[in-house]
């Protein structure tokens, strides 16, 4: 049981990088169709059965718009130069979202996605969801701005409370990171264009800043650079496109987080804390993969630098005390974490309870918060192992509802998700 505690891993997997957390985890609330070929389903669920056997299309595929279905175009394709066997395809749904959907990636991977796109819930027209988050738009709490040195931004026009919700988007673009190294220039910037035109609205993409714009670069990759985030779509990073998103500038210590569903290619942008009004609106952009939450000062700005990027936020420019105390409660979060590692190790486990207390104070005050759901979930399997099963319940809930806080399963299922990791602890499974 001792080894179990030492690796000290979450059971609801969780990968965090910047601000957006993604969790794999098994759902309690029952299997799943994905993997049945279903026939003769009600109109309302047909989307569901025509998906569950998606095949690949390219631009081997037929004449007739039924062959590449559900896309709203056929499939442009170029092979990687230097593996022929190889095609990246830019597929575009121009009904998704507001604007239209462009997917830049191998034949397999978008077959794997077409269950959203094919998801009436998200379609341009009568979609129920799509609606929901419009209602978000009608009235802003914000507007984008010019700031001095930074150029558009975005600010607060009201007062926004913690954990509330207040923007919406749709991705209009995805392109597989694959495709810069492995397609030849002028094969990947017609690739670009073309999924750029085929948009239902090409100006939601083609309207934003761009990094050099006197610079003889392809406008469409310099705003797609500039403006995108990383995000994993079958596990295979991608750079995705949010236009209203993108207006939202980077801090290493945001007032807000980005959350993104797999399910829509959407996203919502929400407060980690209240903001006030006239105040400056920030994430922590996961363009900068390698720059997630908790580097020093000294880390970020040099990861920051291999992107050409020097960050300006109120963290970055702080008096230099001010950084010095951030960093070395950073750096104590560090040393922490391999203390418990040690202390469980030789059987301190007490000890190690201390010690992951401590880390989530740190974490706390360095507003982290989204790092504390592995300690809360090493607590809640520490206690299972000492036989106190109420601590360990409290502290899964807590694990399980920051999940919940940043949109990574619904609140209703917290109970059900909560369970599910008990039962785990119980299994002694990892």
């Amino acid at each position: 049981m001792i080894d179990r505690l030492r690796s000290i891993s979450i059971s609801t997997a969780l990968l965090l990088a910047g601000t957006g957390l993604l969790v794999s985890a098994t759902d309690p609330r029952g299997p799943s169709w994905r993997g049945e070929c279903l026939a003769h389903l009600p109109g309302s669920i047909q989307w569901a059965s025509r998906n569950t056997s998606p095949l690949a299309v390219d631009d081997t595929a037929g004449p007739r718009p039924e062959s590449w279905a559900p896309w709203t175009h056929r499939p442009s394709c170029v092979e990687a130069a230097n593996d022929p066997k190889v095609k990246f395809c830019a597929y575009t749904d121009a009904g998704h979202g507001p604007h239209g959907f462009s997917l830049i990636t191998t034949p397999e991977i978008a077959a794997a996605n077409i269950d959203t796109l094919q998801d009436p819930s998200f379609s341009s027209v009568g979609a129920p969801n799509l609606e929901h988050w419009q209602k978000l738009e009608d009235d802003p709490a914000y507007e984008v701005v010019d700031l001095p040195g930074k150029g558009k931004g975005v600010v607060a026009t009201r007062l926004i409370k913690k954990y509330d919700v207040f923007m919406s988007d749709y991705a209009v673009m995805f392109v597989n990171f694959q495709v810069t190294a492995s397609v030849r220039q002028q094969d990947g910037y017609e690739q670009l264009h073309t999924a750029a035109e085929r948009l239902r609205n090409p100006h939601a993409l083609l309207s934003l800043g761009r990094s050099n714009p006197g610079h003889q670069s392809d406008i469409v990759e310099d705003v797609m650079r500039t403006n995108s985030f990383n995000l994993d779509i079958s596990g295979v990073p991608h750079m995705g496109m949010f236009p209203k998103i993108s207006r939202v500038n980077h801090a290493c210590k945001p007032n807000s987080f980005m959350r993104f569903s797999k399910r829509s290619f959407g996203a919502t942008v929400v407060a980690f804390r209240d903001i006030h009004p006239g105040e400056e609106i920030t994430i922590s952009s996961r363009k900068f993969a390698d720059a997630p939450f908790g580097l020093t000062h000294s880390q970020r700005q040099s990861t920051l630098a291999d992107w050409g990027f020097k960050c300006t936020c109120e963290m970055c420019t702080a008096a230099p005390d001010v950084i010095a105390e951030s960093d070395a409660r950073r750096s104590k979060v560090e040393d922490l974490q391999a203390e418990v590692l040690d202390s469980l190790g030789r059987g301190k486990i007490h000890s190690a309870i201390k010690l992951i207390k401590s880390i989530l104070a740190l974490l706390e005050t360095e507003g982290l918060q989204p790092l504390m759901t592995e300690h809360y979930d090493s607590l809640a399997r520490i206690y299972w192992y000492l036989n106190e099963r109420g601590k360990s319940r409290a502290n899964a809930r807590s694990a399980v509802e920051l999940l919940a806080v940043h949109g990574f399963i619904d609140h209703k299922d917290v109970d059900l998700y909560v369970g599910a990791v008990l039962e785990k602890y119980a299994s002694g499974a990892d």
